[in-house]
């Protein structure tokens, strides 16, 4: 989970859901700056998700651009768990990449997710549908990436 960390990203919903899947050499990286009141909300079930094996590491700082892009393309799966609708940067960062996405909550991520169903999935923001959702990206290959248009075309496009 990537990016300003804030209570709308459901950290401690992805951490238990993470935990319940007993997602064989699993971990979790939580990388961006943290909001006071969401890091207090994931401690309880981060130390439950490393007490159950996973390997949780947290960056409670501002990422740069090359950081970020370094770590999307890093994980297997990025977990966009949105309690709040609007386009996420993440997600696009994620499909360039060519890493898997597992999606939830916001339809807007439902609707992005419907445009590369070999990249990503959404579920509801749901415990057990995000576990289910986290062993099925678990077992899949890493997708193709999904590689933006060319600056001319880009250009064209917006002349």
């Amino acid at each position: 989970m990537l990016g300003a960390i804030f209570d709308r990203k459901n950290v401690p919903l992805v951490a238990r859901a993470l935990r319940a899947a007993e997602a064989q050499n699993s971990g979790l990286l939580i990388a961006g700056r943290c909001d006071p009141e969401a890091a207090r909300a994931m401690a309880g079930p981060l130390a439950e998700l490393t007490a159950a094996g996973a390997k949780v590491v947290v960056v409670d700082r501002l990422l740069s651009e090359l950081e970020l892009d370094a770590a999307v393309t890093a994980v297997d799966c990025v977990v966009l768990a949105h309690s709040n609708e609007g386009p996420s940067g993440l997600f696009g960062k994620a499909a360039a990449a060519g890493t898997r996405v597992v999606a939830a909550g916001a339809l807007s991520l439902r609707e992005d997710a419907r445009h590369v169903p070999s990249l990503a999935s959404w579920v509801p923001l749901d415990e057990t549908a995000l576990m289910g959702a986290m062993r099925r990206a678990q077992a899949l290959h890493r997708p193709t990436a999904v590689f933006a248009p060319e600056n001319a075309r880009f250009a064209e496009a917006l002349l």
